[in-house]
């Protein structure tokens, strides 16, 4: 449903996407029209591609805080780099702080709460095991989707598109 959802949007038939930590709705389906699907694709548009890009940005900002929790909980350790030591990053949580600023500032994220991405009224490292399974699966598929759309599928096949953070 978040991959419909996402095309959806693209062709203007949802006006946006919802936030990060609110599921698709299975009625969205009763959105797409069901007549005659010939004249449905001639009169479908896409949105422009400037607010695709944009929106492609967003979906990888939250995979990117998504692995990188992924990395925190599994205990990798952070990169033993001279050049981020003196950058100010001494662990995961530095640059989350510095991704969720810059985000919150620039719009791509909500306002942070206790300098982390917000999702489901929280801080993003305080989310259930349950509840961030639910919005890595809401992230995934729509960085998939716009990736896609953004042609960053090899020959175009969805298969094989990437989701590199």
């Amino acid at each position: 449903m978040e991959a419909a959802q996402t095309l959806m949007w693209a062709l203007c038939l949802v006006p946006e996407l919802p936030s990060y930590d609110t599921l698709a709705s299975h009625d969205l389906i009763k959105q797409i029209p069901s007549g005659d699907m010939i004249d449905f694709i001639k009169s479908s548009r896409l949105r422009d591609q400037s607010e695709i890009d944009r929106a492609r940005d967003i979906a990888e900002s939250w995979h990117w805080r998504s692995r990188t929790r992924e990395l925190i909980e599994r205990g990798d350790a952070f990169p033993d780099d001279v050049k981020m030591k003196a950058a100010g990053f001494n662990s995961y949580h530095d640059f989350i702080r510095l991704s969720a600023r810059s985000g919150a500032e620039d719009g791509t994220i909500p306002p942070c709460i206790e300098e982390d991405f917000p999702a489901k009224g929280k801080a993003y490292r305080n989310l259930t095991e349950g509840e961030w399974s639910e919005v890595r699966s809401i992230t995934a598929e729509r960085h998939y989707t716009l990736n896609w759309l953004c042609g960053y599928a090899p020959k175009n096949e969805w298969d094989e598109t990437p989701t590199d953070t």
